[in-house]
């Protein structure tokens, strides 16, 4: 697998909104898989709540590397539906994640571009900067910035995170093109 395949500039991102855009938009998605799923719909103040702890999570765990954070943001069991192979289960697999990413883009800053919270879900769509400056996905540091963006949902329970899917655009990590 190519760098090239697996990063790329800022200037090329290009996000895929076909899926979405047939229900409406991201908040329309939120609320048709929150209904889908049984969830109550609506701002009320858990969903509140649940985005500002995703919130914090992009801003005080992974841009500041405020590992310490992540048991109380996220369950002791949290199931991470695209985890990586190597990777352990649960917080482990959280912790070690942001370790990977932070050590191959020490800079790393993630922007959250849109944010929606329905009943136990939130959905944040994000784009992620940083230099490559350690090894990644097999992959040497190439010195370049590099840039991607994805969707993330998040389904909590009691305030933490009990299941994460993650949904990055496939040609940053080389999966298409």
């Amino acid at each position: 697998r190519s760098l090239a395949g697996i990063l790329y500039r800022r200037e090329n991102i290009t996000t895929d909104h076909r899926d979405i855009s047939s229900f409406g938009g991201w908040r329309a998605y939120a609320r048709a898989t929150a209904a889908a799923s049984g969830t109550s719909v609506g701002g009320s103040p858990p969903a509140e709540a649940n985005r500002a702890a995703v919130l914090r999570i992009y801003l005080e765990v992974l841009n500041q590397g405020g590992h310490h954070l992540v048991p109380e943001l996220f369950a002791p069991d949290v199931v991470d539906h695209r985890k990586t192979p190597g990777l352990p289960r649960g917080l482990d697999n959280i912790l070690e994640g942001a370790r990977i990413n932070r050590v191959a883009f020490p800079d790393l800053q993630f922007s959250v571009e849109d944010i929606t919270a329905e009943g136990d879900l939130v959905f944040a769509r994000w784009v992620m900067r940083g230099t490559h400056l350690g090894e990644f996905m097999g992959s040497a540091a190439t010195g370049l910035p590099v840039a991607w963006c994805g969707v993330t949902q998040f389904r909590f329970s009691g305030g933490r995170v009990i299941e994460r899917w993650l949904y990055a655009d496939p040609i940053a990590f080389g999966s298409s093109g």
